[in-house]
């Protein structure tokens, strides 16, 4: 039993930390803020979409440091058996 739990704690453990980094990636970089900005020679409704990732993108950005902080305070979690 004590492998089942090493196997599904280290791929809960990965899959967290990936998800994680594809986040910061889709949401924090320079290019996710450069997508976020907006440009008055575009039309009303890719504006309106612009405005929407902006929202979507401050958001996360704000969630994340609050994820992260708890993912680093019980990723070591121990069996419950």
């Amino acid at each position: 039993m004590d492998e089942a739990f090493k196997t599904a704690k280290g791929k809960g453990t990965k899959f967290i930390e990936d998800n994680i980094q594809r986040l910061k990636d889709e949401y924090t970089t320079q290019k996710a803020k450069d997508a976020a900005k907006d440009d008055t020679k575009k039309k009303d409704n890719d504006r309106k979409n612009i405005a929407e990732f902006r929202k979507a993108r401050e958001d996360i950005e704000k969630i994340l440091v609050d994820l992260e902080k708890t993912w680093s305070e019980s990723k070591n979690w121990n069996k419950p058996w």
